[in-house]
């Protein structure tokens, strides 16, 4: 069952006419909803109307048969109080953000818990606060922070140099204490606020919303902490990765990047009883800024994957009428009912195909930062996983699990690439290499000289060249005799194929991918490259979206054109097509299956017998 809640603002259902909204979700079929109240607050005055509001419209939804939630910032406090601030690694506290290390501020939240309690909601779902780092940067070295990081350490830290001393170079105990004090600090506040929950009704679920330190920085990651907050009822997360990334680029995320960080979460926190929704938030929703084609694609190529258990939909708007200033987002979501039951059954039963990414989640504690402290960015931006990235600028079809058709591992996720991933082809970059062949694993490395740099990489086998990509991490390589160069910085090589004496087989790439930007790859030349490594792709079109499932009988192919561009006739390998998806034309090609235009955010589902 795929379900899909939708977020409304408490305060403005009335102003919105709560009649006019719940005939807008049942058009849609929505029958779960998460009513927003915002910030926590001590204002006595203010607390009264917002519990009372909230009670209210809760029992309106109820009696009208929706699941009705209470959606609310973790740490977020409007009003000044005499608790300890967050405070960053460069000790700014943060204005409005009230640390769980200290136990004055837990005992205030547990009460302000309880309130929400006693108004009877299904399900307490808390904001993507519950996190070190929500503002300003890396948190937390309040005084009780640094009070207990020196007792674990047996020494008093300065919160000058503490930063320094943790996060570069390699493992050190005090990025060990670090990680532990906040762990502890996230894992004690789950514990206290669904103490405080069960106190008036232990049956209201409880959930968190991950972000991007949920799953690494903070120590305890997302899934553990719902797993807290749930007690005994069903354990409830929200993944991180919205829509809305597209459009500002945010942490360098497109679209497909936001769709595969949400299935690498979804694998994280698969096997333990939870139940995942992702991110459908279209940030700040008007469709003057955020079209919702995003977020349609964004729904569709998830409930193909089957990956998680529904979608937190951003359909309603929160600062005009919910239903009636905006409607663009449900009148999209309503007209693509039809496929999404058609979509879901044709991946249904079938297992993702394509090449492996490897991807380690817990990866600080043991990371090699550089000696030159990077920034708190580059710390909290591990989450994102450039495999993925590459995979996704190349339009390759991905799994997660599995051997797949060969896998991609770049960086430190090397540390930990078993041994299995070896029998099959391997794409990796200079950091990779050089961990595998410190493990004794022949990738065809002999010796790394100085960074280079160039105007173009020329690929001699396709007689083309590709303007550089500046500030790519790219290296002067000394490689095996029976290493085949495929692309060149001048003399250099930038990229090449190595079979070792075991047999195995390695596409190593010159650069550092942690530190390259996406012009380095997201060309035709690399694309044909990976391609015939592989055997998979579909070339030729930027930003083409592939996810591809099969089972014993069947494969089911998912295209979603996520370019400005439409794509005039996408070529599938040759296959007697089954079904067909919101195409008007398959036709069976001499080069293989060919659709029919696929305009921009536009998708085709195409199923075939193996």
């Amino acid at each position: 069952m795929y379900t899909v809640y939708v977020p409304i603002d408490s305060s403005h259902l009335e102003r919105s006419g709560r009649e006019t909204v719940v005939a807008a979700l049942r058009k849609a079929d929505v029958r779960h909803v998460f009513l927003t109240i915002g910030a926590q607050r001590a204002e006595p005055v203010a607390r009264r109307e917002i519990f009372a509001k909230l009670g209210e419209n809760i029992r309106y939804l109820r009696e009208r048969g929706f699941t009705v939630g209470v959606w609310l910032w973790a740490f977020m406090l409007n009003d000044p109080m005499p608790f300890s601030h967050m405070t960053t690694l460069h000790g700014t506290e943060n204005a409005n953000e009230y640390c769980p290390a200290d136990p004055a501020y837990r005992a205030f939240a547990a009460d302000y818990f309880r309130d929400a309690a006693r108004e009877k909601p299904d399900i307490i779902l808390l904001d993507d606060d519950l996190r070190f780092g929500h503002q300003g940067g890396l948190c937390c070295l309040c005084p009780h922070h640094v009070a207990d990081i020196s007792a674990r350490l047996g020494e008093t830290i300065d919160p000058a140099t503490f930063a320094e001393k943790a996060f570069t170079g390699g493992a050190n105990r005090y990025r060990n204490a670090y990680m532990a004090s906040m762990a502890d600090s996230l894992r004690a506040y789950a514990r206290e606020l669904r103490a405080a929950v069960d106190s008036v009704d232990p049956t209201i679920r409880m959930g968190q919303c991950a972000c991007i330190s949920s799953w690494d920085v903070d120590g305890a990651d997302a899934a553990e902490l719902s797993l807290l907050l749930a007690g005994n009822t069903k354990p409830l997360l929200r993944t991180i990765g919205a829509p809305y990334w597209a459009e500002s680029r945010s942490w360098d995320n497109r679209l497909a990047d936001v769709i595969e960080l949400t299935r690498i979460e979804s694998r994280w926190a698969a096997d333990r009883g939870i139940e995942v929704i992702s991110e459908g938030d279209v940030y700040p929703r008007p469709r003057w800024t955020i079209p919702a084609a995003y977020l349609e694609c964004f729904d569709i190529a998830l409930r193909a994957a089957h990956c998680n258990d529904g979608i937190l939909k951003y359909m309603c708007d929160y600062s005009s009428s919910a239903v009636t200033y905006e409607p663009g987002y449900l009148a999209q979501h309503n007209a693509h009912r039809a496929d999404y039951e058609r979509i879901a059954a044709a991946f249904d039963g079938k297992s993702a195909y394509g090449v492996r990414i490897y991807e380690e989640q817990h990866k600080l504690r043991d990371y090699d930062l550089p000696e030159e402290y990077i920034g708190e960015d580059y710390i909290q931006n591990l989450l994102f996983a450039k495999a993925e990235r590459f995979a996704m600028g190349l339009s390759l079809p991905v799994t997660y699990t599995g051997g797949g058709y060969g896998g991609i591992v770049f960086g430190e996720s090397a540390k930990t690439l078993p041994d299995a991933a070896l029998d099959m082809p391997l794409c990796i970059d200079l950091t990779a290499a050089e961990i595998l062949t410190r493990r004794g694993i022949d990738v065809g490395l002999r010796a790394v000289g100085e960074r280079i740099t160039a105007g173009e990489e020329a690929f001699p086998e396709y007689a083309e060249f590709t303007p550089v990509s500046y500030g790519a991490q790219v290296y002067r390589l000394t490689v095996d005799d029976k290493a085949d160069a495929k692309s060149y910085y001048e003399d250099a090589p930038t990229s090449y194929t190595y079979r070792n004496d075991a047999g195995q087989r390695f596409f190593v790439l010159a650069c550092r991918m942690d530190y390259t930007n996406e012009g380095f790859y997201r060309n035709y030349c690399r694309q044909r490259q990976v391609t015939e490594f592989f055997g998979l792709c579909c070339v030729g079109n930027p930003d083409l979206y592939l996810y591809c499932a099969e089972n014993e009988t069947e494969r089911a192919t998912l295209l979603l054109n996520l370019s400005p561009d439409k794509i005039l006739a996408p070529t599938l390998p040759p296959m007697e097509v089954t079904d067909c998806v919101n195409t008007s034309v398959v036709s069976a090609a001499a080069n293989g299956t060919v659709l029919s235009v696929l305009y921009p955010y536009e998708y085709a589902v195409v199923v075939s017998k193996k």
